[in-house]
């Protein structure tokens, strides 16, 4: 059911709610592996993993020399600060998985594309 009517640039559009408010979620986003962060770091990884507050990730992390404040680690898992490709090696060490982890079902974040094939160049 269409509910709300959103102006897009080109032409007039309806999009059905859900997708409005997904839309919007999205937008809001600067990065794709916060979640999957406190995921972690709340134990949920896998059996082995206990559960760590956000002050004993700073601590692993700035043991391993990467300076972060808690309130950094709350604004990465939030979505709302980028993670450069250096301090993602970092978490993935500090949290003890691969780094691969992190992208698993990336592809939900960028809208549109559903088939990756078309990315890859061809010969």
């Amino acid at each position: 059911m269409f509910t709300n009517r959103t102006f897009c640039p080109f032409v007039y559009c309806i999009i059905p709610a859900q997708e409005v408010v997904q839309l919007e979620k999205n937008k809001a986003r600067r990065n794709i592996c916060g979640e999957k962060i406190r995921y972690v770091r709340m134990g949920f990884y896998d059996k082995n993993h206990v559960r760590i507050t956000q002050n004993e990730l700073v601590a692993r992390l700035q043991s391993r020399g990467l300076m972060l404040e808690r309130i950094t680690i709350s604004r990465i898992e939030q979505g709302i600060r980028p993670v450069s490709d250096i301090e993602l090696v970092y978490f993935a060490d500090a949290l003890k998985v691969p780094i691969q982890y992190f992208f698993k079902d990336s592809q939900k974040y960028l809208p549109g594309i559903s088939d990756n094939s078309s990315m890859v160049a061809e010969e």
